[in-house]
């Protein structure tokens, strides 16, 4: 099943193994499967058939313990749709990734997504965390897209705790060097969330919530960022460790993939293919990024370990 070149990528670790989400050609999304990254099964039915000719935003995260659903293991996945709606279902997740039928994915209705659009040129991110009494947020999970009030653009968040419905609230009111259509990729763990954003300059700018929202300022410096850049983050670690990475589509022709991590911007080896997305997640001690190959359009990943970048696998021709 041919992944739309512009699709967007939306992996996820479940602990037992890692998820990837993806849009086809033909408008649908569809899950693919690994243990380890290294081999990936596809599941033929796709989840929904009602995406975006052009490319819908696609998100998902992990639940370890959903206390909507007795505690157990599930995964969200939220996209817009063709009437751009922002639509949430969920599953049941098992170790052995394979889905049986009890664990099919269910919609998830909600007023509040229903009444708060994304605006057309938004992308999403989220993520789900245990958390730590002391700040409020066992359990959470959160959501983030770009918003419009007036002639404003925001950037909104979607927030629940257990057994509670969606809250929403405005997050970053009225940017005024906010790139309309930035990428959104966010970190979140208990002791703080973090949301990249690209400014009007090229910029890469990270936001940071510990007790509230702070401009941590520029991450990456436009010399080094394409126009309308794309973007991913993850943290590397068995139980998440400190060490966050920032992936992004480069300046210069052609545009490479580089990495950003403690400070300095390196090379991936891998060439950036203009209007695709990117992906990355963390497996144990490595990070995993997933991009469209410019030269064979397959959908593919790299590997990051031990301080280097090597080549990863095909996962969907």
């Amino acid at each position: 099943m041919a992944p739309l070149s512009a699709t967007a990528l939306a992996p996820v670790n479940t602990g037992s193994g890692l998820l990837l989400y993806f849009q086809s050609r033909d408008n649908k999304i569809f899950e693919v499967a690994s243990q380890d990254g290294s081999s990936w099964n596809l599941r033929q039915e796709p989840i929904v058939e009602d995406c975006r000719s052009w490319g819908s935003p696609i998100t998902a995260y992990y639940n370890r313990q959903d206390a909507d659903y007795d505690d157990q293991e599930t995964v969200h996945l939220l996209y817009v749709n063709s009437d751009n709606k922002l639509i949430e279902l969920y599953r049941l997740v098992n170790p052995e990734q394979q889905v049986k039928k009890e664990e099919e994915w269910t919609p998830i209705p909600s007023e509040v997504i229903n009444t708060h659009e994304p605006t057309e040129t938004s992308h999403l991110c989220s993520g789900s965390v245990l958390g730590s009494p002391v700040i409020h947020r066992v359990k959470d999970q959160f959501v983030y897209y770009e918003s419009q009030s007036g002639s404003n653009l925001n950037f909104t968040e979607l927030w629940r705790n257990p057994k509670s419905p969606w809250y929403i609230q405005t997050v970053l009111p009225g940017q005024e060097d906010q790139e309309p259509g930035t990428d959104l990729t966010c970190i979140i763990k208990s002791a703080h969330l973090r949301l990249f954003v690209q400014d009007h300059a090229k910029n890469i700018r990270m936001w940071e919530n510990i007790r509230g929202w702070e401009d941590k300022g520029v991450q990456v410096d436009q010399k080094e960022v394409s126009a309308q850049a794309c973007f991913a983050a993850a943290s590397v670690g068995p139980s998440g460790s400190d060490d966050e990475h920032l992936v992004f589509s480069s300046s210069g022709t052609p545009a490479q993939i580089k990495h950003f991590f403690d400070d300095q911007v390196s090379e991936t080896g891998v060439e950036f293919w203009e209007g695709t997305r990117l992906g990355l997640v963390n497996s144990g001690d490595q990070i995993i990024l997933f991009y469209m190959d410019v030269h064979d359009y397959k959908l593919k990943t790299r590997v990051y370990e031990q301080g280097s970048w090597k080549k990863g696998v095909t996962v969907v021709e």
